[in-house]
């Protein structure tokens, strides 16, 4: 946890602020996008069509995954920003327990596993 005193915070978030607008963080984001757009290439490809059915479904979850953090990769500054400004407390219960599936598809997948 950073341990940044409550006077410097407003400092930091402008420094952060000025970093996402910068052009090293600006081709950071088109480098991360454009591995976005290779792994939903990947995950829309016939690549993985020969694979048995629990490999397949293991290589799009994590091709998923990939995806999923990367986005959240470039959600950083924005991150730190709200990391430093609210308790920690408060953005825990904020947060989905589940680092890799929003609650919407933790939902589809219990219920597709009752289905089962």
């Amino acid at each position: 946890m950073l341990d940044i005193p409550k006077d410097k915070i407003e400092d930091i978030k402008e420094i952060l602020k000025n970093g996402e607008r910068s052009e090293f963080w600006i081709i950071m984001c088109q480098a991360i996008d454009d591995t976005i757009e290779i792994l939903r290439e990947q995950e829309e490809s016939d690549d993985f069509k020969d694979l048995p059915a629990e490999r397949y479904k293991l290589e799009m979850e994590l091709l998923k995954t990939k995806i999923k953090y990367l986005k959240h990769l470039k959600e950083s500054p924005t991150s730190i920003a709200q990391h430093i400004t609210e308790p920690r407390a408060n953005i825990e219960a904020q947060e989905n327990p589940d680092p890799f599936f929003s609650p919407e598809e933790i939902e589809i997948k219990e219920k597709e596993e009752l289905k089962k």
